[in-house]
């Protein structure tokens, strides 16, 4: 079995980095993506069962992407506003 697992950092746009999330949550369910139940403020899971694939979307902070130096690197000493980004990590999975 091959396990891929990789970060996308997204600029969602939004009033708010609640709004951001919500608003990623609502485009990614409008593509098939479910909610998986049991949740966590500010960490949404989330399951395609046409890609086989399991997401989560955080609001964004540089801590997740410590996994991801090459992203985390992006965002050192530059001057990003973050209220309209969100992280997407997702896990899928292919063969037996």
């Amino acid at each position: 079995m091959i396990e891929i697992i990789d970060a996308l950092v997204l600029d969602i746009g939004g009033e708010s980095t609640g709004a951001v999330s919500s608003k990623a949550r609502r485009l990614l369910g409008e593509r098939g993506w479910n909610i998986v139940e049991g949740g966590r403020p500010g960490l949404e899971a989330m399951i395609s069962p046409k890609w086989d694939a399991f997401l989560t979307v955080h609001d964004f902070h540089p801590y997740p992407l410590e996994r991801y130096p090459k992203l985390l690197e992006m965002f050192e000493n530059r001057a990003v506003s973050t209220e309209d980004l969100v992280i997407v990590e997702i896990e899928t999975y292919h063969g037996n």
